[in-house]
């Protein structure tokens, strides 16, 4: 899909991605998804479903699903080990490209108000906060609505 420096490459992802990605989701998340969800959503959403490789290894994901003219991004990862060097930034970039090549408008995702290291990403990739969701979050926290809008 798009090579980057150094030896990365963002490419679509496929069920035989599923073991690697559903890792990526342990490492980084409270309550990652299962491997099965992983599996379940790169069998019927491959379409909106990306990988970054770095030097042939999976080291992130990002997906997505189309509501009307908006992608709402569903998840996006990067291994811990490689957070910080542009990695997340190189996928959020693919994710806002494929939308401007489908007219969408807009590119929405929840933050946890707790999360200030995913706040401050969006932002720096340049979301606004557009909408707060009272008790939405896994432990009742209140969620951040982040829009990119092209």
């Amino acid at each position: 899909m798009t090579a980057l420096a150094h030896g990365c490459l963002v490419r679509w992802a496929n069920p035989e991605d599923a073991p690697l990605v559903a890792a990526i989701e342990q490492l980084c998340f409270p309550r990652p998804w299962s491997f099965d969800k992983v599996h379940k959503w790169l069998s019927t959403h491959s379409r909106w479903f990306i990988v970054v490789e770095v030097y042939g290894t999976i080291v992130g994901h990002a997906c997505w699903s189309l509501m009307d003219s908006t992608y709402y991004l569903a998840r996006i990862a990067v291994e811990p080990r490689v957070q910080g060097k542009g990695v997340g930034r190189s996928l959020l970039s693919s994710v806002k490209k494929h939308a401007m090549d489908t007219q969408c408008t807009s590119v929405d995702t929840l933050v946890s108000e707790l999360d200030m290291d995913a706040l401050m990403f969006f932002k720096a990739c340049h979301f606004r906060a557009t909408g707060l969701h009272r008790g939405l979050g896994q432990a009742d926290e209140d969620m951040i609505e982040m829009r990119w809008k092209r």
